[in-house]
């Protein structure tokens, strides 16, 4: 099932010792190493909600909806659903 982007902030915030050095961190939602990382990494949880992006990032089983992380391919369409377009590489440049 998916979280949303609060409830993923909520989920790290569980009690793990995190060091800066010798700094303990407190909260790493918070805290300025880590903030920014959280909230850009939370952030897709509710990109995943969107409904412009939604097939791309999730996908349905037994009614649930998931994250495209935990697809399991069990065909070449689901291979394909998983992965993620790159550029051609080029084998001759034109001068």
């Amino acid at each position: 099932m998916l979280m949303t982007e609060k409830e993923y902030l909520q989920s790290i915030r569980d009690g793990r010792v995190i060091y800066v050095g010798k700094e303990r961190v407190k909260d790493q939602t918070t805290h300025p190493a880590f903030a920014d990382g959280a909230r850009t990494y939370a952030a897709l949880f509710d990109m995943k909600s969107d409904p412009a992006v939604r097939d791309l990032m999730t996908f349905e089983e037994g009614g649930e909806c998931y994250s495209m992380y935990y697809l399991q391919p069990r065909s070449q369409e689901d291979r394909g659903a998983a992965t993620v377009p790159t550029v051609r590489s080029r084998t001759s440049v034109s001068v």
